[in-house]
């Protein structure tokens, strides 16, 4: 495929798309126009963590587009760490996110849980531009703010009430995952409600989900010609050259060399930052759920790479994994 006609982003996937991932990827596949920082929780202090911190320093980001992605039901809070992000690290775009599924997140009232009270949700959003309006009178620095989302919580006629809280904001970027939070990442995507949501919304419009293959993106472009972009999570995490095919920049006949080096290069860079093989091994094997894809037998692979107990382990079973391919 050639003359890409939209943006590709690489979703925020937790515990799985940081510095070290991004850094990695970015050396061996190309075609990622902006990755999205798994969400920062914003705290009483406004303080980042170090782990936050290093994730989303430039210094660990170079030659990558990052927006990074809050996760705060508290408007001020969030708009300070907003400005924050902006005046200190030069970031001029913050996305909010209003999509997590997780279980622990939404028991917390954030994330998709959002999305269960319209009213509250309008008062999140009135408060948080606001508090920005605020900032930029008093001569701060204000990023955009875009937004990630789901449809709804249980039902999809949800959407109607959400979407139209959204339209009242200065929001620069709507991405929309047609699914509901009770869904998680199951069944299919409604895309006759992400049709409705794309004609009707007053902002641009990014589509995420299940796009795992240059056809799923034809589809969705030819469908809705105007989208700025598409979002992709698992299946860059499964084909990390989808980008590439999808822009037709993919080179000949070294997807698999390349996918080989990036495994290992990926599993020596964390090793490299934790010093800890355990930690290493999860974050590994944690991949291999969506690579195992790219073997003859997905579910043997995944297989003998959970039954390695140290690196040493997982090296050799990977040696052989790719030795048979």
């Amino acid at each position: 495929m050639s003359d890409i006609k939209t943006e590709v982003c690489f979703a925020p996937m937790e515990g799985i798309t940081g510095y070290i991932f991004r850094n990695v990827f970015n050396r061996f596949f190309g075609g990622i126009d902006r990755f999205y920082s798994p969400f920062i929780p914003t705290s009483q202090k406004d303080k980042l963590p170090p782990k936050y911190r290093r994730d989303i320093d430039p210094e660990n980001n170079s030659g990558i587009t990052l927006i990074p992605q809050l996760l705060s039901k508290d408007p001020i809070r969030t708009a300070h760490t907003a400005v924050k992000l902006c005046t200190e690290y030069g970031y001029g775009e913050i996305n909010i996110n209003c999509g997590c599924p997780s279980g622990t997140v939404t028991a917390g009232g954030r994330g998709a849980a959002m999305l269960a009270d319209t009213g509250a949700l309008d008062a999140f959003f009135e408060s948080l531009f606001k508090e920005l309006e605020t900032a930029g009178a008093e001569g701060g620095r204000v990023p955009d703010i875009s937004v990630k989302t789901r449809i709804g919580m249980s039902f999809v006629s949800e959407a109607e009430d959400i979407l139209k809280v959204y339209n009242r904001y200065p929001i620069s970027m709507l991405i929309i995952h047609p699914r509901l939070k009770d869904e998680y990442y199951g069944g299919s995507v409604h895309m006759d409600v992400f049709d409705h949501m794309y004609e009707e919304s007053t902002h641009p419009v990014i589509y995420n989900g299940d796009i795992k293959s240059p056809q799923d993106y034809e589809k969705i472009f030819k469908d809705h010609p105007g989208i700025q972009a598409v979002m992709i999570g698992r299946g860059l995490l499964a084909d990390p050259a989808l980008a590439e095919r999808i822009k037709g920049t993919e080179a000949d006949g070294t997807y698999i060399s390349r996918l080989k080096e990036y495994v290992r290069a990926l599993c020596d860079a964390y090793f490299s930052v934790y010093k800890d093989e355990r930690n290493t091994l999860f974050k590994m094997k944690e991949l291999w759920n969506f690579l195992a894809s790219n073997t003859k037998d997905p579910e043997k692979t995944l297989r003998l790479i959970r039954r390695a107990h140290d690196l040493a382990e997982y090296k050799a079973t990977v040696n052989r994994v790719f030795d048979t391919e």
